[in-house]
């Protein structure tokens, strides 16, 4: 298992459909028992991180946020991520 960084950008103009799918896409990410944190940033995206077994399966489970089934999201880049440090690291198990 690893740890990988999700990024989201999401589509100009898709802060309608976001509010509308907002509760639809936070239910699913709260479902995945490999999110470890998630939030949006302030330029239109979002972060996600998630311990998975390879980043191939992880881009296999994002096919089924609602966010993507609703075009909201843009684009997304998985990368691998070492947290070797860090008031995170022992509360989240690492």
């Amino acid at each position: 298992m690893g740890l990988f960084v999700v990024r989201y950008d999401y589509r100009d103009g898709s802060e309608a459909t976001q509010d509308v799918h907002r509760a639809a896409h936070r239910d699913w990410l709260a479902a995945q028992p490999g999110l470890r944190a998630a939030g949006k940033t302030d330029d239109n995206g979002g972060v996600l991180i998630f311990e998975d077994a390879d980043a191939e399966s992880l881009a296999v489970l994002l096919k089924d946020d609602p966010f993507l089934a609703v075009d909201v999201i843009g684009s997304t880049k998985i990368s691998g991520w070492a947290m070797p440090l860090g008031t995170w690291k022992a509360p989240l198990g690492l």
